[in-house]
């Protein structure tokens, strides 16, 4: 092999590639939530009784505040991308993030 078949990728290069499967990632999220959104609109537009009903067993503060802690943690996780933050900094967010992440799950699973 010679130093032609593996080419030396730029600075530049590597944000664009970055950039791209960012936007992979953000679209395909997007794409999933809107197919199931769209799915529990028909199924309420299909069945509006059962819907109506379970409606019932839904709890809107605990909803709320599951909300908020998942925004947190992803504001966490996006503060430590910043290319300014130092390694402390990255570190403190991701810890925060996961500990918002843990604790997400235990309201979903009422601990």
């Amino acid at each position: 092999m010679d130093a032609r078949s593996h080419p030396i990728t730029t600075a530049a290069e590597e944000e664009t590639t970055d950039t791209l499967l960012l936007w992979v990632l953000v679209w395909s999220e997007l794409a999933a939530f809107g197919i199931l959104l769209i799915g529990f609109l028909v199924g309420g537009l299909i069945q509006p009784d059962p819907f109506a009903a379970t409606r019932l067993h839904l709890d809107p503060l605990l909803a709320g505040i599951n909300t908020l802690v998942l925004l947190t943690s992803g504001w966490q996780a996006a503060l430590a991308t910043r290319p300014q933050a130092s390694l402390g900094q990255r570190r403190r967010a991701l810890v925060n993030a996961a500990l918002f992440g843990m604790r997400r799950l235990c309201f979903a699973s009422a601990c």
